[in-house]
């Protein structure tokens, strides 16, 4: 197992994929830690994605591990990272496995391609719906539930200009705070 690296791409969804190809494809020695926890993983389908309209979200991700398998400088390995520090030529991260063992990599460059975390309420059922009925996205799943009555979930000003966005799908949008 090779533990030094051009670059370290955390993050092993679209974003970071895309990376680590464009990488490879210049022969750079890459490492994409992946953490096991895609945003989508919940949703039915990724929509706006060019050639990939509808596909699963993890049929994209197998894509995209199959078209990193032909570059031999690019690594794809579960690996949750936990700290990160600052070396005089680069960067340790320490972490864990996705078998739970201890892990290490240095890279002379970190690209972060983490995306986002959400943070749900605590609704019952809330958690359930999320990715299916309640949805994170209005670009990925807008079209499909275009001209339905909606809610949109949120806090402070974000909310406001959430709804807004929102009211292109549906005339009928009810804010909850």
């Amino acid at each position: 197992m090779h533990t030094e690296y051009d670059v370290l791409v955390i993050g092993a969804g679209s974003a970071g994929l895309s990376a680590a190809l464009t990488l490879g494809r210049c022969r750079r020695r890459v490492l994409v830690a992946d953490g096991g926890a895609p945003r989508n993983a919940p949703s039915p389908a990724v929509h706006s994605f060019f050639s990939r309209d509808g596909i699963k979200p993890a049929a994209l991700l197998h894509l995209g591990h199959e078209q990193l398998a032909p570059y031999p400088t690019v690594e794809v390995r579960e690996f949750k990272i936990k700290s990160l520090s600052k070396l005089a030529h680069g960067f340790r991260a320490t972490g864990t496995t996705g078998q739970g063992h201890p892990a290490t990599a240095t890279a002379r460059r970190v690209l972060l391609a983490t995306g986002v975390e959400d943070v749900l309420p605590p609704l019952p059922g809330f958690r359930e719906l999320w990715g299916s009925s309640v949805l994170h996205c209005p670009y990925c799943h807008g079209y499909e539930v275009r001209d339905q009555p909606l809610a949109v979930y949120g806090q402070g000003k974000a909310v406001v200009g959430l709804a807004l966005l929102i009211s292109r799908w549906s005339s009928d949008v009810v804010v909850v705070t």
